[in-house]
């Protein structure tokens, strides 16, 4: 069976896609993990990441539609291991008030998707998922085991954070009674005495949860995104050391100690 984690938080800004997709790539170049990113946000930068700012296949809003099996509609995307579900523009006509019925049916409509027509052989699911609290965090955070939570060391993301708590509490009573935060990454930090002192606070009040190393600001990540590729690749196919690749690798690694501690994915 997949593990299912939801890469968020309820700002945007600060990094969730690139932390999904450099993830995802260390996970499968580097942990040998079969692992699908599956893009629910609208802004497609995920999709746009992995595959191309032309990308015209089929899309998670085909799969939710029934234009498309769910397997079918997984790309592969730059190594054997590592294949994409598009996001798509169209998915904002599935926002709901929250007093809709609509809105449970479509929220239980992806966790069932997710669950039931995963191919067996994929590892790990990474979910990229838009800001606010809307449906599709909502959804996202239905079909997941656990969250990943992904902030920069200031004051926005510390909001962001208990705003990203209180919507999982929501999510696990109404949805999803098995829900755990698995990890936070704090990234873009800068040495600054503000980003120092964030980056402390997190560390304090979120011992079990953060993970090591802190990401600092690189124009190595930035380069790579340019390019269109995952700094894990960037590097393989530049023939470039880049910095960034060797911290996202021990970000992937300390993922799967996690997971594996909770039984949900079995040692390599």
């Amino acid at each position: 069976m997949s593990r299912r984690i939801a890469v968020t938080l309820q700002k945007g800004g600060v990094g969730k896609s690139t932390v999904t997709v450099n993830l995802a790539a260390a996970l499968a170049a580097c942990e040998g993990l079969r692992v699908a990113v599956v893009d629910m946000d609208s802004q497609r930068n995920a999709t746009t990441h992995l595959l191309g700012d032309r990308f015209d296949g089929p899309t998670l809003y085909n799969v939710l539609q029934g234009e498309a099996e769910l397997g079918a509609a997984l790309t592969p995307c730059h190594h054997p291991n590592l294949w994409a579900l598009a996001g798509a523009r169209e998915l904002v006509a599935f926002e709901r008030g929250s007093d809709d019925p609509r809105r449970a049916r479509t929220i239980l409509g992806v966790r069932d998707v997710l669950e039931a027509a995963m191919p067996p052989e994929i590892d790990v699911v990474l979910i990229d998922t838009p800001p606010g609290g809307g449906i599709w965090l909502q959804a996202a955070l239905a079909a997941a085991h656990g969250f990943l939570i992904v902030a920069w060391p200031d004051g926005f993301s510390a909001n962001g954070l208990l705003e990203l708590f209180q919507t999982a509490d929501a999510v696990k009573e109404a949805y999803n009674p098995d829900l755990v935060p698995i990890g936070l990454v704090i990234n873009h930090v800068r040495n600054t005495t503000g980003h120092r002192g964030y980056a402390e606070v997190f560390q304090e009040i979120y011992p079990d949860l953060v993970l090591q190393p802190l990401l600092p600001v690189r124009s190595a990540i930035s380069d790579a995104r340019d390019a269109l590729l995952p700094v894990e690749f960037f590097e393989r196919r530049y023939r470039v050391s880049n910095p960034a690749a060797p911290l996202f690798r021990q970000l992937a690694a300390q993922l799967v100690t996690r997971m594996q501690r909770a039984g949900a994915l079995a040692a390599r």
